[in-house]
């Protein structure tokens, strides 16, 4: 008898298993047409969705005229205000409806600019990206290769980023060169599009002497302006830094203050495209006359679903590299760095 109630609850199991997996959520168009999905998240222009039939597509948020969808998702509009609830069906054309418990909230669509849904679990609310690019040439062994990491976790008012990047030059007629980066930044979201931040990282770079420099710090910023296409942000603080110098025997550590502007621009079409750019400027409170640049560019595209190709570049300027010990060593640093990589 036991094994007839287990055959026959596999059998329910099976059967009714293709139910479980459909999409319950809905995209509403302009044009009257309607997509069955779960939705994931909307950024910079573009609503991520799972399907059954096309599996994870991207849809342009000009489109939409509504999305229901009934779990709890954090939604920012273009002046900074965060709202919580589920996307409810539209009670007006052009409106995004939120509901939380009894309490309806309508937002014009064309001022959302962010929609995620709050997941449990840490790695639910992970995604990031990582991108490899190499190159070799016979002649004089030239061997170059790069590799980029990114991870982000979202929370509920705040966002944890982990970035590395790795950069090797080796040839038979010149010394080995590479430039390590890794950065850690930690955001809490405010009101009115601003925000505070803290600071870790650590870098080496062979061009500018660098051994090992390692800092902590902290500060805040706004959001200047963001919109579904483009966001441009400002950022100010002070960190401490602990450096070691391959021309020199012990560390030293400074204060530095730093500012920071920052450009993202993206293009929707067929495939995405991203454009970002940052400037940081470090100048020291504890050295004398010293100040640090970091200027970075990056050119973005999608050439599949979550394939990309990527083209980027850096600058660094360091008044205080040890140039007059080391012949080999430079006050800067730059480089280009054409990359394929896969975002999750």
């Amino acid at each position: 008898m036991n094994r007839i109630s287990v055959v026959l609850m596999l059998g329910v199991l099976v059967a009714t298993a293709p139910v479980w997996a459909q999409r319950t959520d809905v995209v509403n168009f302009k044009n009257g047409d309607r997509l069955t999905c779960k939705v994931k998240a909307l950024d910079r222009g573009r609503l991520k969705v799972e399907t059954d039939h096309m599996g994870t597509v991207y849809v342009d948020w000009k489109h939409v005229a509504s999305v229901e969808a009934p779990r709890t998702f954090e939604v920012e509009v273009e002046n900074g205000e965060v709202y919580y609830g589920e996307l409810a069906p539209g009670s007006e054309p052009g409106a995004l409806t939120m509901r939380k418990t009894d309490r309806v909230k309508d937002l014009s669509i064309d001022q959302v600019i962010y929609v995620t849904e709050i997941k449990r679990g840490f790695f639910k609310r992970l995604e990031g990206s990582i991108d490899f690019g190499f190159n070799y040439q016979k002649a004089n062994s030239d061997v170059n290769y790069s590799i980029g990491a990114k991870a982000m976790y979202r929370a509920k008012m705040n966002e944890t980023e982990l970035a590395y990047n790795s950069i090797l030059s080796n040839r038979d007629d010149s010394p080995r060169a590479f430039r390590n980066v890794l950065q850690g930044t930690y955001t809490h979201f405010l009101k009115g599009r601003w925000f505070v931040m803290g600071l870790a990282g650590a870098e080496q770079n062979d061009e500018l002497g660098l051994d090992l420099r390692t800092g902590i710090g902290g500060g805040a910023g706004r959001y200047l302006y963001q919109t579904n296409r483009s966001r441009m942000t400002f950022s100010a603080g002070l960190t401490t830094n602990r450096e070691q110098y391959l021309t020199e025997l012990s560390p030293s550590t400074s204060l530095e203050a730093l500012a920071n502007l920052s450009f993202d621009f993206f293009i929707y079409g067929d495939l995405g495209t991203d454009v970002s750019t940052s400037l940081t400027l470090f100048p020291s409170i504890t050295e004398d006359g010293r100040y640090r640049t970091e200027f970075s560019a990056k050119y973005r595209q999608e050439i599949v679903t979550d394939l990309f190709v990527s083209f980027s570049g850096w600058y660094s300027y360091d008044s205080k590299a040890p140039v007059a010990n080391d012949a080999t060593v430079r006050q800067t640093d730059y480089g280009v760095v054409t990359s394929l990589g896969w975002e999750f």
